[in-house]
C-alpha cells in the first residue's frame, strides 16, 4: 500500500520529516510515538518504586501510608519510612492491589467498620506484618504473571519491614 504513495516501506521512511519504521507489532508507527511509549512505560516502572517515584506518587504514598499507620506506633511509622528508603518499593502502585488493603477490607467487613490492622502497640504491629507475610506466602488464589512481580516487591517490603521492627 505505501508503494502507492511512492515510499519503501521496506526499511524507515520520513515523510514531512517525522521519521517512521516497524514497531513490535509490525505496524508502522512514528519515532515520536515510539519515543513517547518508551517514557511513558519508564514512567509507570519508575511509579512503581519508591526511589524513582515522581513527586505526586510520593505524595500518594504518604497520603495512603498515613491512613494505614493513623492510629499506630510511632516505631512502626519509623521503620516503615525505613523500609521505604531502603527497599525502594513502593507498596501502593497504581493498578495493583496491596495485600494490606485487602486484610484492612477484610477485618473492615469482619469487625463493621474498624480497618485498623496494625494496632496500637507493637506487637500488634508485627502480629499484623506477620499477617500480610502469611497471606504473601499462601494468597487466596492464583497470582497472575503480571501481579507476580508485585507480590515479590511486596514481600521484600514486608521482611524488610519486621527486620525493621524486631
Amino acid at each position: 500500500m505505501m508503494g502507492y504513495l511512492g515510499i519503501d516501506a521496506s526499511k524507515d521512511f520520513t515523510v514531512n520529516g517525522m521519521k517512521y519504521g516497524r514497531n513490535g507489532n509490525g505496524w508502522y508507527e512514528s519515532q515520536a510515538d515510539s519515543e513517547a511509549k518508551s517514557a511513558y512505560e519508564m514512567l509507570k516502572a519508575n511509579n512503581r518504586t519508591y526511589t524513582f517515584a515522581d513527586e505526586r506518587t510520593r505524595n500518594q504514598i504518604d497520603y495512603i501510608s498515613g491512613y494505614y499507620l493513623e492510629h499506630t506506633t510511632e516505631t512502626l511509622k519509623a521503620a516503615w519510612q525505613k523500609t521505604l528508603e531502603e527497599t525502594g518499593v513502593n507498596p501502593f502502585p497504581q493498578g495493583f492491589s496491596s495485600t494490606l488493603s485487602h486484610l484492612a477490607m477484610e477485618q473492615d467487613f469482619a469487625t463493621g467498620g474498624n480497618d485498623d490492622i496494625f494496632g496500637d502497640d507493637l506487637e500488634s504491629n508485627i502480629a499484623a506484618a506477620k499477617k500480610i507475610m502469611e497471606r504473601l506466602e499462601n494468597p487466596l488464589s492464583v497470582v497472575s504473571e503480571k501481579n507476580a512481580e508485585f507480590v515479590a516487591d511486596e514481600k521484600t517490603f514486608y521482611v524488610a519491614l519486621l527486620n525493621n521492627l524486631t
